[in-house]
């Protein structure tokens, strides 16, 4: 069961990864067509820039999860190395819970956050929140990820990640 359910979050993670792809070239050729476009018309394309920054805060937000999920954040791997086996797991329990409790936290404030992101952005049409939705979606992905990582440690499992 556990085995099936990281199964299930490294596909996502992956399918994370592959937005923030999708997004990085989206940001990419709107660049790209708003250069040429100031190369032969002497203006440029009005919403690029606002769009532009939308799209590269999403990219950021939608790329949280896997960069965390595949181990790939920040780790001291220097320190841990030389703890042995059993501080090895205390760091990783450690870590994990503290990931759950940080994810927690920004996810009891997204309400807070939401209600205060009013209005539309400007050149863009979308309302302000829209540009937390995917923070707090990397934030859930990842909260349920590191529980799923405790239930794996505590079962006496190897977890997917390690610190």
């Amino acid at each position: 069961m556990l085995k099936r359910l990281g199964h299930l979050f490294d596909v996502l993670a992956e399918r994370f990864q592959q937005a923030a792809t999708v997004i990085l070239i989206v940001i990419l050729a709107l660049n790209a067509a708003n250069i040429l476009y100031r190369l032969t018309m002497g203006t440029d394309i009005g919403p690029v820039l606002p769009w532009t920054m939308l799209l590269f805060v999403w990219m950021v937000f939608v790329g949280f999860f896997p960069l965390c999920h595949m181990g790939s954040d920040v780790a001291v791997e220097f320190l841990t190395n030389r703890m042995g086996p059993a501080g090895q797991k205390v760091i990783a329990l450690s870590t994990d819970l503290l990931t759950f409790l940080l994810t927690g936290f920004l996810l009891f404030q997204a309400p807070r956050v939401i209600a205060s992101q009013v209005g539309a952005l400007p050149m863009v049409g979308l309302e302000r929140y829209w540009l937390s939705v995917p923070l707090f979606i990397s934030c859930a992905a990842l909260m349920l990820d590191s529980i799923l990582q405790v239930a794996t440690r505590l079962a006496g499992q190897e977890a997917e990640h390690q610190v």
